[in-house]
């Protein structure tokens, strides 16, 4: 309600002063006050932008999350990332020219299982703090698992996020080249945040036979509509004009706009067997989002799992249990009984 009124008291200035420029004939004064209107919304888009989208931003937002590039991680997953950290690297060219990469744990003690994981992080994860854990989850269920820095992220080139929009077509590729390396390759996809967004937008692409099956947890719908959540809700700045703004701003800087190739759309052409993952307690990717995109998805094979008292990303900590056992699941479904 304080964002709401403040945002009122806003405007009534703003139009109070231009209806008494108007009534006193103060053409120059109307003029000045549309000029430092104009900057004022100007300055904010900018900051906005590059604060979520922008790699070396003055002030990103993965810095005021406490995931930026020199971050310390947290204890519960130090152990996970330092042994990430030491694994072997392949590397793809995307699309686009960047070199992007991948940490690659090959599974000694399962070599002829043809099983492999590609296991894609959040936003601004550049250590691979929401993925670590599980990396070492899906080694030790046989898997040759490979954690890809995304675009903008940790090793890989790019000086932008790209919010799952470009993301989707690097994971498609990064299952391309694991097919072309190994043609019996059996692939499940795996994302978290704005990683679970990019494996069902790639999935949506025209990606190998070879991928089995895909876990998506907490994803959002489109980046426009995560971004008008945290514009709106978080910020408590209009999204009209700002987010519109934004986005073409985004588009003219970094070559992508917020309601292009969103998961919403992408998930009508899935037809791979897709898991939904969501904690109930979200509320920076609202636990809504994952219904939104369960009941539009084209998948013959789909599941909705809610993780209760789970807050954004953090499921398979709250409640591991019940977590691994639908993975579990899905995997033996999916992939090994194919094995």
């Amino acid at each position: 309600m304080a964002k709401e009124v403040r945002n009122a008291v806003v405007y009534v200035i703003i139009i109070g002063l231009g209806l008494f420029f108007l009534a006193k004939g103060m053409i120059l004064g109307l003029i000045i006050e549309a000029f430092v209107v104009l900057i004022a919304i100007a300055l904010v888009v900018v900051f906005l932008t590059n604060f979520a989208i922008q790699r070396k931003a003055p002030i990103s937002m993965a810095d005021v999350f406490g995931l930026g590039e020199d971050s310390e991680v947290v204890d519960y997953v130090k152990d996970a990332v330092h042994k990430l950290e030491k694994c072997d690297v392949e590397e793809i060219t995307s699309f686009d020219g960047l070199k992007l990469k991948t940490r690659v744990m090959m599974n000694e003690l399962y070599p002829n299982k043809h099983l492999y994981a590609i296991l894609c992080h959040g936003y601004g994860n550049h250590r691979l703090q929401d993925v670590a854990n599980q990396a070492l989850r899906f080694f030790d269920m046989g898997f040759h698992v490979y954690v890809p820095s995304l675009r903008g992220h940790g090793i890989s080139e790019g000086n932008y996020l790209g919010m799952g929009v470009h993301d989707r077509l690097d994971v498609r590729d990064w299952a391309r080249h694991i097919a072309e390396n190994d043609p019996d390759a059996k692939i499940i996809l795996y994302g978290i945040s704005m990683g679970g967004t990019a494996v069902i937008a790639a999935a949506g692409e025209e990606i190998p036979d070879n991928v089995k099956a895909i876990i998506s947890d907490c994803a959002y719908t489109s980046c426009w509509e995560e971004f008008k959540h945290q514009i709106r809700d978080e910020f408590g700045v209009p999204v009209f004009p700002v987010l519109y703004l934004c986005n073409l701003f985004c588009y003219m800087r970094f070559k992508f706009g917020f309601k292009e190739n969103s998961a919403i759309e992408s998930v009508k052409k899935v037809s791979i067997p897709t898991l939904f993952i969501h904690g109930d307690e979200d509320r920076f990717v609202p636990y809504e989002m994952m219904s939104q995109l369960y009941e539009v998805c084209s998948a013959e094979k789909k599941k909705m799992v809610t993780i209760f008292r789970a807050k954004h990303a953090e499921s398979y900590q709250v409640d591991a249990g019940a977590y691994w056992t639908e993975i579990n699941k899905w995997i033996n479904l999916y992939l090994l009984k194919e094995n």
